[in-house]
């Protein structure tokens, strides 16, 4: 993390410039439902829903390099103390989700629950905030209706409800 970020956005100085963020920083920080920390047993001993925003840059032969998406999700995975859905934002190829589950079941070892969900992020620099209120569609995947009830979907179809 860059030196004095964190300090910023503890004093609510958003580091870049997106209409309507600041608002939306300071009034969910007031209400406690957002704070700023480096702190990863802080972020999710007590979370139920994590979200995974990491890169995913052009790896060996084009295919994106998951390096971070890897190295986040087994840090969230060593501090989970209950059941957790773990939310993919970053761009990512189809079956990662799939993937990524049997990875975190393994390193859990049956410690605690994880579901995985993706949830594609489609926000535009300059209207990041107007696209995230008033989205043209969502998509969420997930592979049970625990997982997408968790994400706060009212209406969503999953692979139980299919079946």
């Amino acid at each position: 993390m860059q030196p004095g970020l964190l300090d910023a956005l503890q004093q609510l100085e958003i580091p870049f410039y997106e209409p309507g963020l600041g608002e939306v920083v300071e009034r969910n920080v007031t209400a406690g439902r957002l704070h700023f920390t480096t702190s990863i047993t802080e972020a999710v001993s007590s979370a139920t829903v994590v979200f995974l925003a990491v890169g995913t840059p052009e790896g060996k032969g084009g295919h994106p390099d998951l390096s971070q998406i890897v190295s986040a999700a087994t840090a969230v995975a060593d501090h989970v103390q209950r059941y957790t859905v773990l939310v993919t934002k970053s761009t990512v190829p189809v079956g990662t989700s799939a993937w990524l589950a049997e990875l975190l079941l393994e390193r859990l070892d049956g410690s605690a629950e994880v579901d995985v969900v993706s949830n594609p992020e489609f926000l535009r620099e300059g209207s990041a905030v107007s696209d995230f209120m008033r989205p043209d569609r969502v998509v969420i995947g997930a592979a049970s209706a625990r997982a997408f009830s968790a994400t706060g979907s009212s209406s969503a179809y999953s692979r139980e409800s299919l079946t």
